[in-house]
């Protein structure tokens, strides 16, 4: 079919191999899938959307499609997430081994004065200055602030009015040194978890640990392990611990800012989002953002919440925490709201309040744009009864908006069937599913192992509905 015209801001559409090379997955090269896209233009197969009338470089109409220019934005944001996704569902720091022969690691109270080339959080000589800047580094996971230690901190999320906290942050920087030392502020008596990640591979796992509160410097040697070299490094830490001082190497090395823009998706979430029953670096919005290759992920988990429920009215609503996914301006906005939603008397209600939550994200022009899906969580610990209505409420209501930026995903309803099967748990299995191994011993939120499975069934469904990959 020749393309159409559609005025300035034309996309072009493109399929079989055209889209394959354009994806990278045509050849095994990039410049092969350049060429073969470019001889594909230059003989005018296909439109280069170079040109508003979606001519080609023969300057002939192309015998690809067109989208309208309203759909333009929406379009190209899901079309490169869907290739970082391609690139990074089997490369990333859940799939890929933990080092094997990692850089020796060492904690200490006071800085290393012989690594005399500091750099600081906000790229002035003292951390005690307002964050002007990021300095050398990438932040993930929150709203870049200042404490009142002159650390950086990385809220995310209001539990209540009054409390905004961080769940999990990073931070990435390049380095090109033998030895790196990173401070920190731990604000907890009993200590604080972190864990490394150095070229897509961590260095440890399940964790390291500051054993105290205080500051905290932590140095990376890599003399045994390649030596000087440049490499990437990404911090991931608890909301205990912020950053704290400076990243130090020796006078003759360096620290570089990554490049690169880092895309970015809000989680807006329950109990399960902060991970109950598991290790918070576990639970599965980071997961999904690794698998996705959505670095920058900002999880807005508060146990028992949901559209319409807010802990007995000690937290706050998922419409009541507009202003954190406006404070981040995510590409992507996953909702996975409904557990604690399926004590309401009725769903008429439940389904005005999604349809208003959803309106109201609309109207913030940050979020006008932004790709949004909804997965309410169901399985063995509430029945079908219950959670498929709950389910069919929350599609209808995304459904009354017609905005083809609103995807829904079942996960109890769908046409495969519950992701999660059975009526056990870890601490009494029955034989009747796989709940007996992804379903913590409180028989409610998923451990380490269900929260993998979660964040790789949302990936893969994200990936084929949403992407269409």
């Amino acid at each position: 079919m020749p393309a159409t015209a559609t005025g300035r801001g034309a996309q072009v559409i493109l399929d079989g191999d055209a889209q394959r090379a354009a994806r990278g997955a045509y050849a095994n090269t990039y410049t092969g899938n350049a060429s073969f896209l470019d001889d594909l233009q230059r003989t005018g197969i296909v439109a280069d959307s170079t040109s508003p009338d979606g001519t080609t470089k023969t300057g002939a109409p192309a015998n690809d499609y067109i989208v309208a220019a309203s759909d333009v934005r929406l379009d190209a944001s899901i079309s490169g997430m869907a290739r970082s996704a391609a690139f990074a569902k089997f490369n990333n720091p859940r799939v890929n081994a933990v080092m094997t022969t990692p850089p020796t690691v060492t904690i200490a109270t006071t800085h290393n004065a012989a690594l005399s080339n500091q750099y600081t959080w906000n790229g002035v000589p003292s951390p005690f200055d307002p964050p002007t800047g990021n300095g050398p580094f990438n932040y993930y996971g929150g709203f870049q602030t200042q404490t009142g230690l002159g650390t950086v901190n990385l809220p995310s999320v209001h539990y209540s009015i009054s409390d905004y906290e961080p769940v999990v942050k990073r931070w990435e920087t390049n380095v090109d040194a033998i030895r790196v030392e990173f401070g920190f502020f731990v604000n907890s008596t009993t200590g604080s978890l972190f864990r490394i990640i150095v070229d897509g591979q961590y260095t440890k796992l399940p964790t390291t640990s500051f054993s105290a509160a205080g500051n905290g410097f932590v140095t990376l040697d890599f003399t045994a392990v390649g030596g000087r070299k440049p490499r990437n490094i990404i911090i991931e830490a608890m909301k205990e611990c912020s950053f704290g001082q400076t990243v130090a190497v020796s006078s003759t090395e360096t620290v570089q800012k990554p490049g690169g823009a880092a895309r970015k998706m809000y989680v807006l979430a329950d109990s399960f989002g902060v991970g109950n029953a598991t290790m918070v670096f576990n639970c599965f919005p980071g997961y999904l953002g690794d698998l996705l290759g959505i670095r920058n992920v900002w999880n807005g988990g508060v146990p028992g919440t949901g559209w319409v429920a807010d802990a007995s009215g000690t937290a706050l609503k998922a419409r009541d925490r507009i202003q954190d996914v406006v404070d981040c301006a995510p590409d992507l906005l996953l909702i996975t709201m409904g557990y604690n939603d399926t004590a309401l008397g009725t769903m008429t209600a439940l389904q005005a309040e999604v349809a208003l939550t959803l309106r109201t994200i609309r109207s913030r022009s940050v979020l006008s744009d932004t790709l949004i899906i909804l997965c309410p969580f169901g399985g063995n610990h509430i029945a079908a009864t219950q959670s498929i209505p709950v389910e069919n409420a929350i599609q209808a209501a995304a459904a009354s908006l017609g905005d083809p930026g609103i995807y829904f995903i079942p996960s109890t309803g769908g046409p495969n069937g519950p992701w999660f099967t059975g009526t056990g748990c870890t601490a009494t299995p029955n034989g009747t599913g796989n709940c007996d191994i992804y379903i913590s011993s409180d028989n409610t939120h998923p451990n380490d192992a269900g929260h993998a499975y979660l964040a790789g069934r949302l990936a893969d469904e994200i990936m084929r509905l949403v992407f269409k990959t």
